[in-house]
């Protein structure tokens, strides 16, 4: 057998290991509406969303009647959507209105299991007539709506979105992080749940004609079951193709590779795992199957590994 079709084989079993899952969040994208919006504060539009404090959530769609809510330009400044023709807008801080808070949220298609790692990816972008940014965005979890109409909202549980710092006017800014479900997870909602006294401001504009809030669209908006995909071909020849085994983990583990007689011949701890071929002396490990084993505090994996040089 030749090695372009080893490389297919590869190509093939990768493809393989990536299972599918689905959004729990419907309407990710806000662009499934009851009617096109007409004016602020409209967020109930987007069909599976809700406005949780019953405040002025926004949606912005490109069916708008107004140019308030209209994309690409509305009255919070110029954006085109991250994905299909709509996204929300939430204010989450406003320096001369204390403790104005703006939230979306949605009911999940289903409810999370308890012990289960899960994956939130979002896409978020600061408004052009914003003189604030800041670093108190979350993704929080209720169990039921009940007490959560309020000024602040107090979520079950919450999670701060990661580097935020990094989320700019003039594009989409892609944010990602894992979490293990409690299991009581039903409602999931987006916004600022610290009190202003909390708040860490992190852009401050000097341009006088910016309002004095920090303004934030959202769209594309998923929460699945985290996905860890397993190679089981690499080809460490050196030219700078597919030459490593990695590995990307939700946490640090404990990484074993065996030859066929079962002597463990590579061994590491860490949560981006890397094998470059070579036994754990640094000598060249032959052509063949190796198998591996990959234990966490959450998972264990095991599987084979062709090395084809």
């Amino acid at each position: 057998m030749n090695k372009p079709f080893y490389i297919f084989l590869f190509i093939l079993a990768f493809c393989c290991e990536a299972k599918t899952q689905a959004n729990l969040v419907p309407n990710g994208s806000f662009e499934d509406t009851l009617s096109c919006p007409n004016n602020g504060g409209q967020i109930g539009l987007a069909k599976k969303w809700f406005d949780p404090n019953l405040l002025s959530s926004d949606l912005f769609h490109s069916c708008a009647s107004i140019n308030y809510c209209a994309v690409p330009i509305n009255y919070f400044g110029y954006q085109q959507p991250y994905h299909g023709f709509a996204y929300a807008g939430i204010t989450t801080f406003w320096n001369s209105q204390p403790d104005y808070r703006e939230y979306v949220g949605v009911e999940l298609s289903e409810n999370l299991i308890n012990g289960t790692t899960y994956c939130v990816t979002l896409s978020i972008s600061l408004a052009d007539s914003c003189q604030y940014g800041i670093n108190n965005i979350y993704v929080g979890f209720y169990n039921d709506t009940l007490g959560i109409i309020k000024n602040i909202l107090t979520p079950d549980s919450k999670y701060l979105l990661p580097h935020i710092n990094e989320i700019s006017k003039n594009s989409w800014s892609k944010t990602t992080f894992s979490f293990i479900a409690n299991g009581f997870e039903k409602y999931l909602t987006i916004g600022n749940f610290d009190a202003d006294s909390s708040v860490n401001i992190i852009y401050n504009s000097n341009n006088n004609f910016a309002y004095n809030y920090a303004y934030y669209y959202l769209d594309s908006i998923e929460l699945k079951e985290c996905e860890i995909i397993l190679p089981n071909v690499f080809t460490p020849n050196g030219d700078g193709a597919n030459d490593f085994w990695r590995v990307d983990l939700l946490e640090n583990s404990n990484f074993n590779v065996f030859n066929r007689w079962g002597v463990k011949i590579f061994e590491t701890t860490a949560k981006e795992i890397e094998w470059d071929g070579n036994n754990k002396y640094g000598e060249l490990c032959t052509d063949g199957i190796y198998f591996f084993t990959i234990e966490s505090k959450e998972k264990h994996y095991k599987g084979h590994i062709q090395l084809i040089r």
